[in-house]
């Protein structure tokens, strides 16, 4: 345990001490290896890896797991209850977390949202907010991630009281949107998807009122796009707000699959299909391929009720990429485009893709043009197009029945029935 006493004495001052791949990974097989030798360095060892577990892989992933095998260790071979460990590492997290004496937030509905400033109150929030980073504040999310990682239903009721700030105050961060906010978003999403397994015998989450506050901080960072934020940035926030805000809506409507379906509609085609594609569009390859592969997810999710947004998801697919000259130009554009056009026809009800069937023909007349003159027309972009003519097809539109008109316009087309 000496060795593990030792890595400890490291993470005296305030802030993170400069730890190695291989360090750590001694460290994690060591404390494995001895866990229940003592429990209480056991314990701070698990508190030092916890500051690791939001790192880039694989030592984040390292880190969680070594602390999931290690507190059913100690659960198990030791007279330490699950509880009691949990209890113990949020006794040490809460000292560490940012409080602000008037959230924003709070103020501003204190105001009813009159333009009544307060002077100083915002500049006194950043001095608590620098105090709070200079003092090592910062290596509490990731310690916040693992806590909430270990937390059960039956605890929510007994600490939504230290939980619900804790996370609101991250999510206001405006210093540092990655470092900072996001994670935020992060610790909102480890919240949702693994504290509320049982909510038959313990408090539900749509109970809580807390879909209220968390909906619209989501909702906003959606518009972080650019010119005005990088679009690296913004590829970022989307990636990580969209699972959340997705496991948001199931577990708000857990018994309304209707209302779940209507609010990601919603996501759809306010945030994806009229704001984000037409402002983006070519302005950055990765976010626009990322917006077209989100969209083919919600219309899988949506199945049939996708069809009220067909029309819109047709009209921004043309207008937007397809007929842009430097189409062929991203690859990755041109593949997702064709993917959610295959995934339109195969989850919209039949009837609806059959009413736009010249719609769909505008759509692969123009792309396959484009691949075949401008030498794109790869083994692999040919087998999506045969894809969809099959798809086509089988909802009883038939690109064969109009054969003969499309090649009498467009010779080029042939290789497409081949």
């Amino acid at each position: 345990m000496e060795e593990l006493k030792a890595f400890v004495t490291k993470f005296d001052g305030a802030h993170l001490p400069t730890i190695d791949d291989d360090d750590l990974r001694q460290t994690c097989s060591h404390l494995r290896d001895h866990a229940t030798d003592d429990v209480n360095t056991s314990l701070q060892v698990i508190q030092c890896l916890s500051y690791f577990t939001m790192d880039k892989e694989p030592r984040g992933s390292k880190c969680l797991e070594t602390i999931k095998i290690v507190v059913d260790k100690l659960t198990n071979d030791t007279n330490w209850s699950y509880d009691e460990l949990l209890t113990w590492l949020i006794d040490r997290l809460r000292p560490l977390l940012l409080r602000t004496k008037e959230s924003s937030r709070q103020s501003n509905k204190n105001e009813n949202n009159a333009l009544k400033p307060k002077v100083g109150q915002s500049y006194k929030e950043d001095e608590q907010r620098q105090a709070w980073r200079n003092e090592g504040g910062l290596k509490s999310i990731p310690f916040f991630y693992v806590v909430l990682f270990n937390l059960k239903n039956r605890h929510v009721s007994s600490n939504l009281w230290w939980i619900t700030p804790g996370i609101l105050n991250i999510l206001d961060d405006t210093t540092d949107i990655v470092g900072v906010k996001l994670k935020g978003v992060i610790l909102l999403r480890v919240f949702l998807e693994n504290c509320f397994e049982d909510q038959k015998n313990w408090v539900s989450f749509s109970d809580l009122g807390l879909y209220e506050l968390y909906s619209p901080i989501l909702w906003n960072l959606c518009y972080y796009l650019p010119p005005s934020y990088d679009s690296n940035t913004s590829l970022s926030i989307l990636q990580t707000v969209f699972p959340t805000l997705n496991s948001l809506y199931r577990l708000q409507f857990i018994s309304s699959d209707l209302k779940y379906k209507y609010h990601l509609g919603k996501f759809l085609s306010e945030i994806l299909l009229q704001n984000l594609i037409p402002r983006v569009n070519f302005i950055s390859e990765p976010l626009t391929a990322y917006a077209l592969d989100v969209c083919c997810r919600c219309v899988r999710i949506l199945g049939v009720s996708s069809a009220v947004h067909l029309q819109r998801m047709i009209y921004v697919l043309g207008e937007y990429l397809v007929r842009n000259p430097f189409f062929t130009a991203f690859d990755s554009l041109m593949d997702n485009t064709l993917s959610l056009i295959h995934t339109m026809i195969v989850e919209c009800p039949a009837e609806r893709v059959v009413a736009h069937k010249y719609d769909f023909y505008g759509l692969l007349l123009i792309s396959f043009g484009k691949c075949k003159q401008e030498g794109k027309l790869t083994q692999e972009i040919m087998r999506k197009f045969k894809r969809i003519r099959e798809s086509m097809k089988a909802t009883g539109c038939d690109p064969n029945e109009d054969k003969d008109e499309i090649l009498a316009n467009h010779r080029y087309m042939e290789e497409f029935f081949n």
